[in-house]
């Protein structure tokens, strides 16, 4: 008797064992749950830990091929950032053509409600003044001089024309009240003073001041930049023109 009851024991920690190893190599929870039911048994602490190994080499397994077919190597994958569209830079320098730029042929709205292109001014010198601010007493004074010294362009055949970001509204405002003899136009969002290079001042904070001359064929015969003498501006610009005559 004795001896059939230890064989059924035996046999029943045989059973019991399977089963743990059964659960360990399925779901680690319950070989957990079924090692709490022999806490003594050595065999059964070892086959959980046996069986977390081997949970965790699975995952690994598993996790590999994922990344290999999607990169090919393994590697972290990051989700991207994406930048806002930014502006090609190539500034506008002395003996390049105007033509060669896409802003040659960008339409702008003008301070007195059109539309234009400085394509439409081709075989015609251009004076291009860029101010940083409408109404602003260095603007004004620059726009004033230009305006007053308008007929000497004239004279040469050039168009003139200033450029800010201001809306049309602004500008056709700040026109009216300087009486200004040519048209103002809109940069939005200063895409063409971008295009063209036009660095900013104080770090950055305040727009460019800056004049460029084109003659007939669309060259680049002056790029003159200065912030605080805003009226060195016009005569920067007429003594291009009369070079370009005597040339």
């Amino acid at each position: 008797c004795a001896s059939q009851k230890g064989a059924r024991s035996r046999s029943g920690l045989d059973l019991r064992a399977q089963r743990i190893h059964t659960c360990a190599g399925c779901i680690p929870l319950g070989c957990r749950s079924s090692a709490t039911a022999i806490p003594n048994s050595d065999s059964a602490r070892l086959l959980c830990k046996a069986s977390r190994r081997k949970t965790k080499m699975q995952a690994q397994r598993c996790a590999a091929p994922r990344q290999a077919a999607f990169s090919g190597k393994n590697v972290t994958v990051r989700p991207q950032r994406f930048n806002r569209a930014t502006v090609a830079v190539k500034a506008m320098k002395v003996g390049e053509n105007l033509k060669d730029s896409a802003e040659y042929y960008r339409v702008l709205k003008t301070s007195d409600g059109q539309t234009v292109s400085l394509a439409s001014f081709e075989g015609k010198p251009l004076v291009l003044f860029f101010y940083p601010k409408a109404a602003t007493p260095g603007c004004t004074k620059e726009a004033c001089k230009f305006r007053d010294e308008y007929s000497a362009f004239v004279d040469a055949g050039a168009q003139v024309f200033g450029i800010s970001s201001d809306s049309p509204e602004e500008n056709k405002s700040f026109a009216q009240a300087n009486r200004l003899p040519f048209p103002l136009l809109t940069d939005p969002s200063s895409i063409m003073r971008k295009t063209f290079g036009i660095k900013g001042d104080l770090l950055g904070f305040l727009p460019g001041r800056q004049t460029y001359v084109f003659n007939a064929g669309g060259k680049c015969v002056l790029s003159f930049n200065d912030q605080l003498n805003a009226e060195q501006h016009v005569a920067e610009a007429l003594r291009a023109l009369k070079a370009e005559v005597r040339a």
